[in-house]
């Protein structure tokens, strides 16, 4: 068994956890401010190493912009669905807490997009080249 194998397992049951915390139907029974959100992201260590999480912020020219900065080199080594599934429940979260909300996850050296939202909302991860 991997060390990369151990940390995807380790790192499913407090992401899940993490998520129900903040996903839309937990949020719909009440509103979360941004910062809230923000320092739920910012202070979870189990993002930070699981995911490679580096900073969540919003742009103080446009705050209605959450920037999810992530190493890269973490983040590619969860497997694809479960990105997806982060990425959708960060915009979800947002969206649902801030009026035309947008959400950018970002690689952390070249701040290059690592996942797309289609007009309907829908993550797709950007291709690798």
């Amino acid at each position: 068994m991997s060390v990369r194998n151990d940390r995807r397992r380790a790192c499913v049951v407090p992401v899940a956890i993490f998520l129900l915390a903040l996903s839309p139907a937990t949020a719909r029974a009440h509103w979360l401010k941004p910062e809230e959100i923000i320092a739920g992201l910012n202070q979870n260590p189990v993002l930070h190493d699981s995911v490679g999480l580096v900073q969540a912020r919003t742009q103080a020219n446009l705050s209605r912009l959450l920037v999810v900065t992530v190493r890269r080199s973490t983040w590619d080594q969860v497997p694809p669905e479960k990105r997806l599934s982060l990425a959708q429940d960060w915009y979800d979260t947002w969206r649902h807490n801030v009026d035309q909300g947008i959400v950018a996850i970002v690689d952390s050296k070249t701040e290059k997009s690592l996942v797309h939202f289609d007009g309907a909302g829908k993550a797709e991860l950007v291709a690798t080249p």
